[in-house]
Parts: structure tokens; sequence; C-alpha cells
């Protein structure tokens, strides 16, 4: 694989179009999204999700997960939804945001620490998936935008998406973020609570500062950490739970 930043990572012998590397020396592991040039939600990038996540449940069950975006002149994370796609039809859109749930709900329960790190623009469902993350991780000096739009368009989140998507924030910053469709540069989205951790780093270096910081954490730690995780994230597992018939509607466009 080629990199733009310097880690010495075993691969693993699977194909898939996300990359899922050991970090050699520590107990991380780097996620690569490159499933499409902006990482743009459809279903082929749910399944290369799914598949990722099976990777590293499989192969590194005490590892730290960073997710990251390939390094490309689109400069993005993860766009959102291809609405092209998935609002082609209503058995298409049901098809693909039940999926999409069911990997934002196994990503958020993951039962070891989970890293976003913003090497890109991490835009409406894009933002979505970072949300589930334990931690949302930029650096000083980004230019990139964190946000969820889509209150500006017309799609509202379902339901389980947004109760996932708000987990992670005060009520207050919830309501702002979501409700507002605003994208914000990453010291706001640090006041808020959209990203959690800015890191002394450039872009060129950030994944090996975001490797460095997630070390912290080691893999005799891990099993400790996923029964407090479990633990603190359970109120909202139940939510989720309690709420999940009926979560995915119709889509509604703006008129």
């Amino acid at each position: 694989h080629t990199h733009t930043h310097t880690l010495h990572t075993r691969a693993l012998n699977i194909a898939m179009p996300w990359d899922v590397e050991r970090v050699v020396g520590h107990d991380v592991v780097v996620v690569t999204i490159n499933s499409n040039k902006v990482n743009c939600i459809n279903a082929a990038l749910l399944v290369d999700w799914s598949t990722a996540l099976d990777a590293v449940e499989e192969h590194h069950p005490h590892c730290s997960v960073l997710f990251c975006a390939h390094a490309t002149r689109y400069r993005t994370w993860s766009s959102g939804l291809d609405f092209s796609e998935t609002l082609r039809d209503r058995d298409t859109y049901t098809r693909n945001v039940v999926l999409f749930e069911k990997l934002l709900l196994r990503t958020y329960t993951l039962p070891q620490p989970t890293y976003a790190v913003l090497n890109g623009n991490c835009l409406a469902g894009g933002c979505c998936i970072a949300m589930t993350c334990d931690f949302r991780v930029s650096f000083t000096g980004s230019s990139y935008k964190i946000g969820m739009n889509e209150a500006l368009l017309g799609v509202p989140l379902p339901t389980l998406t947004c109760i996932l998507s708000a987990a992670g924030l005060s009520h207050a910053a919830a309501q702002q973020a979501i409700l507002s469709g605003s994208w914000y540069d990453v010291p706001e989205a640090h006041r808020l609570g959209l990203v959690t951790d800015v890191l002394d780093a450039s872009e060129t270096n950030l994944i090996p500062k975001a490797v460095q910081h997630a070390s912290r954490i080691t893999a005799d730690h891990v099993p400790g950490y996923a029964v407090m995780k479990s633990i603190l994230k359970e109120p909202v597992v139940q939510r989720v739970r309690l709420s999940s018939t009926g979560s995915v509607r119709a889509p509604l466009r703006a008129r």
C-alpha cells in the first residue's frame, strides 16, 4: 500500500478496498477508508465498512482502531450519503439506511478504543460515522470542515442515526450541530465536541501522531476499557433498542 505518512505496518492478506493494517510496535490498527474518491456512502462502501470491521474483530481484537481517509487530492474523509443511489427509490433507501444504522451501532459498541482521524472533510453522513467513534482527532491549523447539514437538505437523519450522532455531545451541542445544518472549522467543532482531540501535528504527520496518541492504551488495557465503554454506552444502546422499530421512514425532500 502507498501512504503519505511514515508508518511500519503489516497488512492483512485479505482482498478488501479498505486497508486494515497493524502498526508495527504498537497495539494500534489503522483502517483506511477508500471505497471511492470522496468516500461517498453507498451500498459498496457499506459492504467495505462491514468487511473491515470483521477483519478488525477477528485479527486485532485488542488494538485501538484508527479510521482515516485515503490521502488524495479530494481531501475528504467522507462526503456523506450518495443521494443519487440512496434516494433512487424507497426500497434502496430502506436497504441502505438499515445497513448504515447497523454499522453505526456496531462501530459505536466495538469493544475497543476507536478514533476517527480527520485527515479530510467529514460531512453529513460521514460526520455521523465519525461520531460513533470514541474520539474524533484533528490537528492544529486544519482547514477541514466537519458537520451534519441534513437539516438544510430536507433529508432528516433517521432515528437511530440521530441518536448515535448526538450521543457524544451535550444536549445543547447536539441541537446546535444537528439542527443548524452547519459545517464547522476545527476550533468550533472542538468547542462543540464534534472533535475531541486537537493534536500538535500537521497534515503530513497527523496519522503517526494519532498512532502515538492512541498507543497510551495498550492491549493489556483494552479488556478493562471495553467494560467501562459498555457501561457508559449502555443507556444509549437501550434507547436505540427502544427506538429501533419504525426508524426507517420514506425520505423527505425540500420542495
